[in-house]
């Protein structure tokens, strides 16, 4: 019997690891993901699913749409195919597990850390969740036979995504009923209209343009299966 107060404490190694079933049902570990149970089919589908802005939009645009049009922002800033790459793996984790957390939730959350237990604990949530993705990144740009990106290469996707996130406001989201981040509002939109693509379009479309870039997959070609992982 345990004695009233006293904590046991569990060793590690019989813990069970976090981890997240993915889409076709396998087990994704989320704090040791490896390259070999990373499949960017699956990853193009799941994203295609996965709905921005918290489904806050007057038109629901999903993940993989997002990607497409930061895509479309890398191309027409003329940038190599390494960099559409990586543009096009940016938010690929957000397929396993994670979702699409917002940055006002994420702020929200790191907020009441500090309001319930101090301001010490301020950045904690932040650096967790950058430590989960991260872990992540690396198993899916190994996977994709990608390095992760350089410092520069790291601010060029940033601003693609900026550049994808304003186009998004403009396109799909009510009128703001006040300014972002000084970073969406300093960012421009592309300049075409976007057309709301259907889920399995999206997905359909970001899994070619997967084929296209990815040097794991450029000899699959756009065929609904091909070979599904980026690492044997």
């Amino acid at each position: 019997m345990i004695p009233p107060g006293v904590t046991i404490h569990e060793p590690a190694a019989r813990r069970s690891s976090p981890w997240a079933q993915s889409l076709d049902g396998r087990r994704i570990d989320l704090l040791t993901p490896t390259p070999g149970a990373v499949d960017f089919f699956e990853i193009a589908r799941t994203l295609g699913q996965i709905i921005r802005f918290a489904g806050c939009a007057q038109h629901p645009v999903v993940v993989a749409q997002h990607t497409l049009i930061a895509l479309e922002a890398a191309r027409r800033g003329r940038e190599p195919p390494q960099v559409q790459a990586l543009v096009a793996l940016h938010d690929a984790h957000e397929g396993y597990g994670l979702g699409d957390i917002t940055t006002p939730v994420a702020q929200a959350l790191d907020e009441m850390l500090v309001r319930l237990y101090g301001p010490t604990r301020r950045g904690e949530l932040k650096h967790a969740l950058a430590e989960i993705k991260s872990g992540l990144d690396l198993a899916i740009h190994a996977a994709a036979g990608l390095n992760l990106p350089t410092p520069d290469q790291h601010r060029a996707i940033r601003h693609y995504d900026l550049v994808a996130l304003a186009t998004e406001r403009r396109d799909f989201l009510a009128r703001k009923p006040c300014n972002w981040d000084a970073e969406v509002e300093a960012a421009a939109p592309l300049p075409r209209t976007q057309k709301l693509l259907a889920p399995a379009e999206a997905s359909s479309e970001l899994w070619r343009e997967f084929t296209r870039l990815l040097p794991a997959l450029v000899n699959v070609g756009a065929t609904r299966r091909g070979t599904k992982r980026g690492a044997a």
